[in-house]
């Protein structure tokens, strides 16, 4: 039996050890199992502190030598727990994006029953498989015992990690309880093995980077409201801001000391509230870790929140930063010494968000930087849109000259290019999906017609 928490969360399916059921009881019910065990004449002592009661009834139970005891113990345990509510928990996952095909509920299934054959070189690994059709989501979970010595005593965990995949999103989380869940290197195994049965995906998989770009669009979603923000500026300085509530993004930007960070830096870390409770509250950070420590979650918490974050993930290409690998391009492509290429490259990069600022009045900063990323992807891509609409802007011709040389193009194409996204923009009807959609709509297009036209 094992004494500690199994932590489970997303396969839990009311199994609950002895351990957990006495932990959650509560005093009346403690205080009538030690009548229950008296009577039976089982003890003869009791604890003086309540406190001591789980771990009491835990003892005795171990020590009862009949199983048919036993079982009377556990059973009268159960009867008291199942008038409970059921306990909400703790979360803490990975989250996976699977940029590729996915089976339907199904063929995953079947396909996943093959994990019983690969040796993932654990004893006794136990692998069951809990299906969720109102959700299109299947999960996975992986067991296996710990033992753990110390000086003469034995003692046995139960570990397990959980994989819920979300076919519909093309989404995964994995289980990440430090103590309670098996090796990373386990982990990258199970999550690989798993991805590759229920996709067309091969090979390695890592976390989901929550980058500044992604989370500024969740935050402008208004879905999601946050409590806590911590922000990096340059790589050399870290600052964490606390909120007294959960705010929206247009309100925490009102403060002046925030909104200086908010331009000025980058989001490490976000607090967002699920469920519209101000109780419950997520944390993620830049490695795609999602934490709750308050214990008071639900699967469906999680689940609504993954269906929250799913349009933003749709084009996952567009939550990078670009800007690292504009800088390349154009120390590649342009002439002189490297701090003159350094001040050039600075001085246009300023010329773009300045325009793009001019155009976007957004106080949430959420346009301006997510039309700035997507000129940086074309520019380092090769993507030159041209689509004729209201907005018409002029460069400095100093700048313009740079930007056409660090894209190999005539001057008129990077007009053409700034131009067109600042039309979507103004069509997007500031709705971030539809902006997202039309750009990836069009972005498909242009490749289609350059490999159509190289012979491709």
């Amino acid at each position: 039996m094992a004494i500690r928490e199994q932590k489970l969360f997303f396969t839990r399916n009311g199994e609950y050890s002895l351990w957990e059921q006495l932990s959650y009881l509560k005093e009346d019910q403690l205080e009538e199992l030690l009548t229950y065990v008296f009577e039976k004449q089982w003890v003869d002592t009791a604890p003086g502190l309540i406190e001591e009661y789980p771990w009491y009834f835990y003892s005795t139970y171990q020590k009862l030598e009949k199983d048919e005891y036993r079982e009377l113990l556990a059973t009268k345990i159960y009867g008291f727990f199942s008038e409970l509510p059921e306990p909400p928990n703790d979360f803490n996952a990975l989250l996976f994006h699977i940029n590729a095909a996915m089976l339907d509920l199904e063929s995953a299934n079947q396909q996943l029953q093959e994990l019983q054959r690969v040796n993932f070189e654990i004893e006794e690994l136990n692998i069951k498989l809990f299906l969720h059709p109102e959700i299109n989501a299947i999960d996975v979970r992986f067991t296996s015992p710990l033992i753990s010595r110390y000086k003469e005593s034995q003692l046995q965990q139960i570990i397990n990690t959980e994989i819920r995949v979300y076919l519909s999103f093309n989404t995964a989380l994995v289980t990440n309880y430090s103590n309670y869940t098996h090796s990373d290197k386990a982990k990258e195994k199970f999550i690989v093995e798993t991805v590759a049965r229920v996709s067309s995906h091969r090979g390695e998989i890592k976390p989901l980077k929550f980058s500044d770009a992604l989370m500024r669009k969740l935050l402008h979603t208004g879905k999601q409201q946050t409590s806590k923000l911590k922000f990096e500026l340059e790589d050399r300085l870290k600052v964490a801001i606390e909120i007294n509530q959960s705010s929206t993004l247009q309100d925490v930007i009102k403060h002046d000391e925030i909104k200086y960070f908010y331009t000025k830096g980058s989001l490490a870390l976000l607090k967002v509230e699920l469920a519209d409770d101000p109780n419950k509250a997520l944390i993620i950070d830049v490695e795609g870790k999602l934490i709750c420590r308050n214990q008071n979650l639900f699967p469906e918490d999680i689940d609504d929140f993954i269906d929250d974050l799913n349009p933003l993930l749709k084009f996952d290409y567009l939550n990078k930063d670009y800007k690292g690998l504009f800088k390349q391009l154009a120390f590649r492509n342009l002439d002189g010494l490297s701090f003159q290429k350094e001040l050039n490259i600075t001085n246009s990069i300023t010329v773009i968000d300045s325009i793009i600022q001019e155009q976007c009045r957004d106080e949430s900063e959420t346009f301006p930087r997510v039309i700035f990323n997507m000129f940086m992807y074309c520019m380092v891509h090769k993507v030159f849109l041209d689509d004729v609409g209201a907005i018409s802007v002029s460069f400095p011709e100093k700048e313009l000259r740079y930007l056409a040389r660090i894209g190999n193009v005539p001057k008129e194409t990077v007009i053409a290019l700034i131009n067109t996204l600042l039309n979507y923009y103004l069509r997007s009807n500031n709705q971030l999906e539809v902006l997202m959609q039309q750009f990836d709509r069009e972005v498909s297009e242009y490749q289609r017609m350059i490999e159509n036209a190289s012979g491709a």
